[in-house]
């Protein structure tokens, strides 16, 4: 049995970002060039496809940082007081939003560095167009289910505003192919 040139790249390139000890631009690197696979040549990705979805949306529901929840300042008594814990309130929140998580270095292995996300987000919205590609969908209709909800989660709640707009447009994406698969 002959092996295609996606049987010979795609596996390693799988393990590499599914390695959680390797630096987090390698396994960044690894799925951003297995999207490029994806939208360049969707039949030879096209035996890999559901389970680099799979893999993706795990590392998605895994590793997402959602944004701090805002909590009410507790009841003070005294005015002069109660502005004092507004204005540290505040002060918190603009530390909170000042402070980008791209300041950790994407060399160390760091699963929770927005790099990360970014790309698996990419990768979707790649795998997204490649299985429209197909003749045949490999990716099943409940997996695509479940890569809504992930999406929608991390786009409601991830703290990078980046990965928040990213999840947008796979979600845009994930609409359109779900409804073709409904009219096909």
């Amino acid at each position: 049995m002959s092996s295609g040139p996606g049987d010979v790249l795609i596996p390693p390139l799988l393990l590499v970002f599914r390695a959680a000890s390797l630096p987090t631009s390698l396994r960044a690197s690894a799925l951003s060039i297995l999207s490029l696979v994806a939208e360049t040549s969707p039949l030879t990705f096209s035996t890999h496809l559901n389970s680099l979805v799979l893999a993706s949306v795990d590392l998605l529901q895994v590793e997402t940082v959602a944004r701090p929840r805002t909590m009410a300042p507790a009841a003070v008594s005294d005015p002069v007081t109660q502005q004092d814990a507004n204005v540290a309130d505040s002060d918190d929140e603009v530390e909170m939003e000042e402070r980008p998580p791209e300041d950790r270095p994407a060399t160390i292995a760091d699963a929770k560095h927005p790099m990360l996300r970014r790309t698996a987000l990419k990768f979707l919205g790649a795998a997204l167009v490649a299985d429209s590609h197909l003749d045949q969908a490999e990716v099943d209709r409940a997996v695509w289910g479940r890569v809504g909800t992930v999406v929608g989660y991390v786009r409601a709640t991830d703290i990078d505003p980046h990965v928040r707009s990213i999840a947008g447009e796979v979600g845009i994406l994930l609409k359109e192919r779900l409804q073709a698969l409904t009219t096909s």
